[in-house]
């Protein structure tokens, strides 16, 4: 099992400001990369400048009395853990599906081409008939922004990632997003044509879809499903590459849908345009049918907890923001989707909100 180091808390990536750096001793670097540096007290800070703001702030306060020796150590360590971690993983042959529990499956591939001899590409099938599907979010549940791993460790989830890319608020989905009664922003994207749904408000539907919105509007799915994500499209139906060359590329966190409805939760750390990614994808024995942009860069984030198994996964590269594979922070988060096992009666309903 990876070694937990209990370093970090969460700052408040919302409201930590360049004044809270200089409160706190913090010289911060003028780098988009995170540093730790520190502070008052003996306490270390990870601070630097965040997507969409022109100040540095913090990210994560350590807590106890170490330097930074002992902190590079710890990292080490954990690497390392992660490392031992994934080869003792019920996924460790690549390309073969293990099967965790009856309904999610496991397995890691790489690309088909050979052109990164590096790169691991880990997916998760679940069958939405066996898993319920649940929505989490701060503006919901009164809470704080959390890592994945501490959103899965509140509500009790076995497999939780992000649901979606944020605005500045750090609350809001950038793309429509509904839960039940709660509405966490009402408005439609322009051009975002990829919705998720599920928790159907009758019986008869799929319990989990990827719409494409020129098939089906995003209110109009929302008239049959009490959940409903709107991202940005990778794959549309039937598996049509809807992205062009780029040069910008990110590790990426997608969830996608075969032909047979079972949901796909596709991690990759190696940084790839999403018209090269998209590629792979559909070159893979996924059966890839629909898939959506959930979150790229450091942001991306997927965290397993089944028995003895534990898998925390977080992204890294990012043009234009964070341009290095050196993270290792699980960063707060505020919208996580998660799964947990179905009831007997197979049934959701308000439950299913926080």
């Amino acid at each position: 099992m990876a070694t937990q180091w209990p370093l970090w808390e969460s700052g408040d990536a919302g409201r930590s400001t360049h004044r809270d750096c200089v409160e706190a001793g913090v010289r911060c670097p003028d780098q988009m990369a995170r540093m730790a540096v520190p502070g008052r007290n003996n306490k270390l800070y990870l601070c630097g400048f965040a997507r969409n703001h022109d100040q540095p702030y913090i990210f994560m306060t350590c807590h106890h009395p170490v330097r930074l020796a002992l902190l590079i150590l710890a990292l080490a360590v954990t690497v390392l853990g992660l490392g031992i971690l994934a080869a003792d993983s019920p996924a460790s042959s690549t390309g073969r599906w293990r099967t965790l529990e009856p309904g999610l499956e496991m397995a890691r591939f790489r690309p088909p081409d050979g052109s990164a001899a590096d790169t691991v590409i880990t997916v998760l099938r679940v069958d939405p008939h066996r898993w319920d599907f649940r929505l989490f979010s701060t503006s919901q549940d009164s809470g704080k922004n959390r890592s994945i791993r501490q959103w899965s460790r509140d509500y009790g989830l076995t497999l939780a990632f992000n649901a979606g890319m944020y605005q500045q608020d750090y609350r809001s989905n950038v793309g429509y997003m509904q839960n039940f009664g709660h509405r966490n922003n009402a408005g439609v994207h322009p051009k975002h044509f990829s919705v998720a749904a599920f928790n159907p408000r009758r019986s008869g539907l799929a319990p989990f879809r990827i719409f494409d919105t020129e098939e089906r509007g995003v209110k109009s799915v929302a008239r049959d499903y009490h959940t409903v994500i709107q991202n940005l499209r990778l794959v549309k139906r039937p598996g049509i590459n809807r992205w062009s060359p780029q040069e910008k590329r990110w590790s990426e966190l997608a969830l996608g849908q075969d032909r047979a409805g079972r949901v796909l939760v596709i991690f990759c750390r190696t940084p790839y345009s999403m018209h090269a990614l998209n590629r792979i994808l559909l070159a893979l024995p996924l059966d890839l049918a629909a898939a959506q942009h959930l979150e790229g860069g450091p942001e991306a984030q997927l965290y397993l907890k089944l028995g003895d198994t534990e898998l925390d996964l977080c992204g890294s590269f990012e043009t234009g923001f964070f341009e290095n594979d050196l993270n290792l922070t699980s960063f707060p988060v505020p919208n996580v989707i998660g799964i947990v096992p179905k009831t007997d009666s197979g049934t959701t309903g308000s439950a299913a909100s926080p």
